[in-house]
């Protein structure tokens, strides 16, 4: 397996395939303090990497976006509550199977114009073509938001839990009758 460092969930704004003469597929990605990694993979290598780091599956992920959005094909990746991504048609097929799709995550994204074709503006002031209509990005910039609120509600859970259950302790309340 090949290593190499992918930056930390907050960091990444978007992945977009793109193609190394010479190299075959790569992986731009865009940072939020304005720079960019070009790593040497598929995307869809990527993006596997990012949710096993979390103990996460792609198909899972996309199964449980499924049940809580409208989208399928397309749903967003609800990694991590600060990784949230959202797919989307990035550039035209050069050849057939060619890696045409990108992701943005929803914490960094917003929709800068309401006519086709999309423009998605990243919060560090980059902007980026989406070839989809306004309608859809939007619809699943929503979905993202959904599955994003859904992901900081059980981390805040978790947190309030472990301050209860170290407040109890600490008075010596736990395990007595």
């Amino acid at each position: 397996m090949k290593h190499w460092e992918l930056p930390e969930d907050w960091e990444i704004e978007a992945a977009l395939p793109e193609y190394v003469d010479g190299e075959g597929d790569a992986t731009r990605l865009l940072l939020a303090d304005g720079t960019e990694r070009l790593v040497r993979a598929r995307l869809r290598t990527v993006l596997e990497r990012l949710a096993r780091r979390h103990c996460r599956a792609l198909p899972l992920l996309r199964a449980w976006a499924k049940e809580r959005t409208a989208l399928s094909q397309t749903a967003p990746l609800a990694i991590a509550a600060e990784l949230v991504l959202v797919p989307f048609r990035a550039r035209r097929p050069r050849l057939k199977g060619d890696a045409a799709m990108g992701v943005v995550n929803a914490m960094h994204a917003q929709i800068a114009r309401a006519e086709a074709p999309a423009e998605i503006v990243l919060s560090c002031g980059r902007r980026i073509r989406a070839l989809w209509g306004v309608k859809t990005l939007a619809a699943h910039l929503r979905a993202a938001d959904i599955l994003r609120q859904d992901l900081e509600k059980q981390a805040e859970a978790a947190v309030l839990r472990r301050l209860f259950w170290q407040k109890a302790w600490h008075r010596g309340t736990l395990g007595r009758k």
